[in-house]
C-alpha cells in the first residue's frame, strides 16, 4: 500500500476521537458566505504571574504497553554474539500506563517567554526503564525560551525537545482566517547516518478550524494533522557486521485539536493523539493519548524549580 495513503488514512482514524465539528458559518441560506474575520494570535503572559497547564497522558487503550526497542540480534544478525551479550546489548524502553507532567510560562524582560516542563507523576509497569523513569518525577526535563508567537528562541535545544515545545506553543506567524493552515517547526521521525532510504512521506499541517465566541473573549478552534514516514534499511557502518543492510522502517503520526483563547492569550484545552509505528533493527508500538489544561494547582515546590 502507498504510504502517503496509508498515513492519510490513518490520520482520519485517530482524528475521530479529537476532533468535532466546526460548526455553523454564519451565512443565511442562499447567500453569500460572509468573509471570515482575521485573527492574530499571541501569547499574553502577565509580567506578574505564570500560565501553567497540567498534561494528562494515557495509552489509547487502556492497559495497552507501548514499546520501543532496538534488538541487537535483529541488528547483528549472522554475528556470532554470546546469548548473555546480546542480552545485555538489546534496549527497550516500556511508555508508562499514566503519566503527568506541568508547563510553566513566564514572561522574560526581553519579551520571550521562558517554558519550563516538569514532570509530576509517572506509572511506570516494570521493565529496565521503570525506575529511571520514577527517578524523573519532581525534575525538570525540558527548559526553553519562545516568542509570543510561540517560535522556539531556544535554539540550541536538541530536537525532540524543539518538537514538544512546537508542539504545546507554536501559533502561526502572521493573521490568520477560518480555514488558513501553516506548519510546525518539527521533525518526528530521526534515523543515524546509516539509513538509506528507500521510500518517505512527510505532511505536517496546521488549520484554524472555526473562531466561536466565549463570554467577553473568542476561541480559535485549531486542527493539527502531522504524519512522517521513512522506509528503508540500516547499513552497519563500522566493525565486523560493516556493510550489512538491515531493513528498517518507521511512522509517528500526531493529531489533536486546541482551543486557544485570543483575548488571553492561553489555551483553554488541548487534546491530541501521538502514534509511533517501527520494524526492523528498532521496534516500536506507541499510540498515546493526551489532555492540557490550565491548572492553578502545581506544587510549590515545582513551581519554585529553576
Amino acid at each position: 500500500m502507498n504510504t502517503r495513503i496509508a498515513l492519510i488514512g490513518l490520520c482520519v482514524l485517530l482524528a475521530q476521537g479529537v476532533v468535532v465539528g466546526e460548526g455553523p458559518t454564519g451565512a443565511l441560506p442562499g447567500s453569500a458566505a460572509p468573509v471570515p474575520a482575521a485573527v492574530l494570535l499571541r501569547w499574553r503572559v502577565p509580567p506578574e504571574a505564570p500560565l501553567v497547564f497540567r498534561t494528562a497522558m494515557a495509552p489509547v487503550r487502556p492497559g495497552a504497553k507501548g514499546f520501543l526497542k532496538i534488538d541487537a540480534a535483529e541488528l547483528l544478525e549472522g554475528a556470532a554474539l554470546d546469548p548473555k551479550l546480546a542480552q545485555e546489548m538489546t534496549q527497550e524502553m516500556v511508555f508508562p500506563s499514566q503519566s503527568s507532567m506541568f508547563t510553566v510560562l513566564r514572561a522574560l524582560p526581553d519579551e520571550n517567554i521562558s517554558v519550563k516542563m516538569i514532570v509530576e507523576q509517572i506509572s511506570a509497569d516494570g521493565g529496565a526503564m521503570a525506575d529511571a523513569m520514577k527517578a524523573m518525577e519532581g525534575t525538570v526535563q525540558l527548559r526553553g525560551r519562545i516568542t509570543p508567537a510561540g517560535r522556539i528562541a531556544s535554539w540550541w535545544l536538541e530536537q525532540k525537545q524543539k518538537n514538544l515545545l512546537a508542539l504545546f506553543t507554536e501559533l502561526p506567524t502572521k493573521t490568520v482566517r477560518v480555514g488558513d493552515t501553516w506548519s510546525l517547526q518539527t521533525s518526528l521521525v530521526e534515523v543515524g547516518h546509516g539509513f538509506v532510504c528507500d521510500e518517505s512521506d512527510y505532511s505536517n499541517q496546521v488549520r484554524l478550524a472555526a473562531l466561536e465566541k466565549a463570554g467577553d473573549d473568542k476561541v480559535a478552534v485549531i486542527d493539527y494533522s502531522l504524519a512522517e514516514s521513512v522506509v528503508g534499511k540500516f547499513v552497519m557502518p563500522i566493525g565486523p557486521q560493516a556493510g550489512r543492510a538491515q531493513p528498517f522502517s518507521m511512522s509517528m503520526i500526531f493529531v489533536g485539536r486546541g482551543e486557544f483563547l485570543v483575548g488571553k492569550g492561553s489555551w483553554r484545552k488541548f487534546a491530541g493523539r501521538m502514534e509511533i509505528k517501527g520494524s526492523g533493527m528498532m521496534q516500536a508500538d506507541v499510540q498515546q493519548q493526551f489532555l492540557l489544561v490550565p491548572s492553578d494547582e502545581i506544587p510549590a515546590a515545582l513551581l519554585s524549580l529553576e
